[in-house]
């Protein structure tokens, strides 16, 4: 009796073992985070989620303090981040599913031991914007004939003359033939939520930095990284 009462608990503990939910184990290490962007700029407040092969929720959302949040869904943050965790990191694919203001967006990922996988997902709103070669090649396209360009009002011909001429010597060359396209993506119906803002810093640096003043150090370095968000900005992203 007693060797069977021993056996018994030898076999209770062993099934008590196995039936430890895996989940257990997983850590935050486990993952998958990213950002999602509307038009180039993080956006808050989109839910997504993470299925696993089962088309079932798995894992849990991290909230700021590194806790478990909602099983298998979290909500970007002010920076457009997300992060989802505790997931089996044995190589499986994971669907994630962002839901956008212009639709469902889906990616599938493989997540390993130890491994955080990093998604991100990108979304145009209103009309697409089009590059600065697409407006410099299709003028019967533009939906206005004249600009205001750093303070200065140019024909549709004077602006067409400004985009064939670019050049990256110059950054007031580059700066002012982004800036044209912005407006035109603006006048066309493309939005950003903080394009204006660059759009009016953009043209305060034209006023101050007239086209084709060349201007070096700080100032040409600032140009540039204007040059650059408007590019983002006309590009679709």
């Amino acid at each position: 009796m007693r060797h069977k009462l021993i056996l018994g608990l030898i076999g209770f503990w062993l099934v008590a073992t196995l039936t430890i939910p895996a989940h257990a184990s997983y850590s935050i290490s486990e993952g998958i985070d990213g950002y999602v962007y509307g038009n180039g700029m993080p956006v808050e407040g989109i839910y997504v989620h993470v299925y696993n092969a089962s088309d079932m929720h798995e894992g849990y959302g991290v909230n700021p303090d590194n806790s478990q949040g909602m099983p298998g869904v979290d909500i970007t943050d002010a920076d457009g981040y997300f992060h989802i965790a505790w997931l089996a990191g044995y190589g499986n694919t994971y669907k994630v599913v962002a839901e956008t203001p212009v639709g469902d967006l889906v990616q599938y990922v493989q997540v390993n031991c130890g491994q955080t996988t990093r998604v991100c997902f990108n979304y145009s709103y209103g009309a697409e914007p089009f590059t600065m070669g697409y407006w410099k090649n299709h003028p019967e396209a533009w939906p206005v004939t004249s600009l205001e360009i750093g303070g200065i009002t140019y024909t549709q011909e004077q602006l067409l003359w400004i985009l064939e001429n670019a050049n990256a010597k110059d950054a007031t060359c580059m700066l002012a033939a982004q800036l044209i396209a912005a407006k035109l993506n603006v006048a066309n119906g493309a939005s950003s939520p903080s394009i204006s803002d660059t759009i009016d810093d953009a043209d305060m640096f034209l006023m101050s930095h007239p086209l084709g003043s060349d201007p070096r150090g700080a100032d040409r370095s600032y140009a540039l990284e204007l040059k650059d968000a408007l590019d983002y900005f006309n590009n679709g992203y």
